[in-house]
């Protein structure tokens, strides 16, 4: 019997798990050249194909850049909140100096309103206008009295980071394709299954070298792997299943 690759439903793959296959099918058709496998005209659909599923996973996943705004925004919450506190501290400080100063310096935080409660995007420009006014000469005293020229030189640093992450991560969004990764498979799978069947037919008119018998070994185990992951989930499931059945019996 000629060896050949092994079908594998690809409806029932998770979208991590298609993308593997589709990726790791990519990565050995290109090592093994295309020629070799009588791939030649099949390739440039399918690594474009590729392509598109790949930016609409990502894009489904979200951004990275995404994540790095959350945590640089939640930074510069914690360093406004942080100042606002010193600041309140000082004005219950037994040094009249300390309360004059903090209170001169309140009055300028009060007028960008509660940064807190604005949106990103307002919330970026009131801590770039806050911390640029309180580096004017007429403040420099009252910060320095109630210590506070870290925090308003670390405020104003991780604010322009987050104004930096936001714009590019809107570039990036703007160059990104629609995150249909549904839509996105359904034109690999018949391009993947194209291949599949060309290989075959290779191996049945005997036309299959080291070069292809190896591509098959190689895909075949990439393609046993997923089905032993696919049993697992599907095992876990079942059984989550009983469980959640006998629970609700019970009550």
């Amino acid at each position: 019997m000629n060896l050949s690759i092994e079908s594998i439903l690809l409806v029932r793959l998770r979208n991590e798990q298609h993308a593997h296959l589709m990726t790791e099918t990519l990565r050995l058709i290109t090592e093994a050249t295309p020629a070799k496998l009588g791939l030649e005209a099949l390739l440039p659909p399918f690594q474009a194909a590729w392509s598109v599923e790949n930016a609409a996973i990502e894009v489904e996943r979200g951004s990275l850049l995404t994540v790095q705004m959350g945590e640089k925004d939640h930074e510069r919450e914690k360093l406004y909140s942080g100042f606002v506190f010193l600041l309140e501290t000082n004005l219950r400080h037994f040094d009249k100096t300390r309360q004059e100063a903090a209170q001169q310096l309140m009055r300028v935080v009060n007028k960008y309103g509660n940064v807190r409660r604005k949106t990103n995007v307002e919330a970026t420009i009131s801590l770039r206008n806050l911390s640029g006014e309180l580096q004017d000469a007429g403040f420099q005293q009252p910060i320095a009295i109630v210590e506070g020229h870290g925090w308003i030189s670390q405020l104003q640093a991780v604010n322009e980071e987050y104004s930096a992450l936001f714009n590019n991560r809107n570039a990036e969004l703007s160059g990104r394709i629609s995150g249909n990764v549904h839509n996105a498979r359904s034109v690999i799978n018949p391009l993947y299954e194209a291949i599949v069947k060309r290989v075959n037919a290779m191996t049945e008119l005997n036309q299959t070298d080291i070069i292809c018998t190896n591509f098959i070994k190689q895909l075949n185990g990439i393609i046993e792997g997923l089905k032993t992951t696919m049993a697992i989930q599907q095992a876990e499931k079942a059984k989550m299943n009983k469980t959640s059945s006998t629970e609700t019996k019970t009550e």
